[in-house]
């Protein structure tokens, strides 16, 4: 007979005590925004920007390496209040919040109802709100539950009336090409920087105005002083930066390829192309990947050794591979022998599974160059980094994809 110890009941609650005994100290952990002296405790420069609305918001996040943070990055899912710090000039808050009130709800729409408490992650609450409220029934009207100096006001604001997004979005829909306009119209007055956000941001300005545009003419100069200045004829690298170096690479030659299209291509900026394509082939791991930096050397001193820190990551690969195609044909000869390792066909996906990037980081003796008489992961993982396996290895004709 089994006792009341072990029953399914007992051990059921004792979870459920234990789950709370770790949760307790981070619900613990949320401030009241509206207590006395509470405000002068937060650290007011790790806002958000909350959408169109001109605002910037503290939201309270578990990133502390509690049971809810997440190895990287932070989560607001315990947030039930937003801290205003800053309102900008001539926006829709402009005159109706002001830096320190703090937001505790949100609603949308004409109509009197009060506005209704956060019930969860504020964050996300607020954003979904801001697409309610850009609906052609909702009037733009964004409704806020204000708490100031201890007093509390349902106040809205206007957002601009943006409709709906359609099933298809953002393709044929009305309202993601007017995002789109509006987000050009910033980028052709903002400068770019010589990091990864620069030639992003120069990327969608050169995929958002085309030939016929009124202001192409003056767009393509401000793409050119820019291009320029990311590839002077001077320009010598070392080392190997994949996050910065790849997009930059990429914008570098979409704009060498729109103006072959125009007619008249900018060859001014081939050196620089060839410069951040070498320097990037010969940053790349042994199996055809890219971590937040270039590969170490191998053992022997040659190149392309592991990815240092905890291996590759998948997302730094792809701006330094997408280019190097087109580059080899526009290089120097000499070049070449260090861009085709990086554009073989089983480079060209980087390796997308654990199991790949743990290889990579910690190869075994038997593994240098990707080849040799054991592959651990062959058998259940297709080694997209490792066409030498593929074609000739053992496994040549069991491996199947994942």
């Amino acid at each position: 007979m089994k006792t009341l110890t072990d029953s399914r009941a007992v051990r059921t609650a004792r979870w459920l005590g234990l789950l709370l005994a770790m949760l307790s100290p981070v619900m613990a952990a949320v401030p009241d925004l509206t207590a006395t002296g509470v405000i002068a405790t937060i650290d007011k420069s790790l806002s958000y920007n909350l959408g169109p609305t001109g605002l910037r918001g503290w939201i309270y996040n578990s990133g502390d390496g509690s049971l809810f943070s997440p190895q990287e990055g932070y989560i607001s899912a315990l947030s039930r209040q937003i801290l205003v710090t800053v309102v900008g000039t001539a926006t829709p808050a402009s005159g109706v919040l002001a830096a320190d009130d703090v937001i505790l709800g949100v609603g949308w729409g004409p109509g009197g109802d009060p506005v209704p408490l956060f019930t969860s992650d504020a964050r996300k609450s607020f954003g979904w709100a801001i697409g309610e409220a850009e609906k052609t029934a909702n009037s733009g009207i964004l409704k806020l539950k204000r708490w100031r100096g201890g007093v509390t006001t349902d106040v809205s604001i206007t957002l601009p009336v943006m409709g709906s997004y359609t099933d298809t979005a953002p393709f044929n829909c009305p309202k993601s090409a007017l995002i789109l306009a509006n987000a050009i119209n910033v980028l052709k007055n903002e400068s770019f920087e010589n990091n990864f956000g620069g030639p992003i941001s120069a990327l969608a300005l050169m995929a958002g105005v085309v030939p016929g545009d009124p202001d192409y003419a003056a767009v393509r100069n401000k793409l050119q002083i820019y291009a320029r200045s990311l590839a002077p004829g001077s320009l010598s690298l070392t080392g190997c930066t994949p996050w910065d170096w790849g997009y930059i690479n990429l914008f570098l030659c979409e704009y060498y390829l729109r103006g072959v299209v125009d007619g008249n291509p900018d060859a001014s900026v081939l050196h620089g192309i060839n410069e951040y394509t070498v320097a990037l082939a010969k940053g790349q791991g042994m199996f055809g990947t890219y971590g937040h930096g270039g590969s170490i050397l191998r053992p022997d001193g040659s190149l392309h050794g592991s990815i240092p820190w905890y291996g590759p990551v998948n997302a730094a690969a792809s701006p330094p591979i997408s280019p190097s195609s087109w580059a080899k044909r526009r290089c120097w000869p000499a070049a070449s022998r260090w861009i085709r390792k990086s554009i073989r066909p089983s480079n060209a996906a980087p390796c997308f599974s654990v199991t790949m990037s743990t290889r990579d980081r910690f190869p075994t003796a038997n593994m240098s160059r990707g080849r040799g008489t054991t592959h651990p992961t062959a058998r259940t993982r297709w080694p997209l980094c490792c066409s030498a396996c593929r074609t000739t290895g053992p496994w040549k004709r069991s491996i199947s994809p994942a």
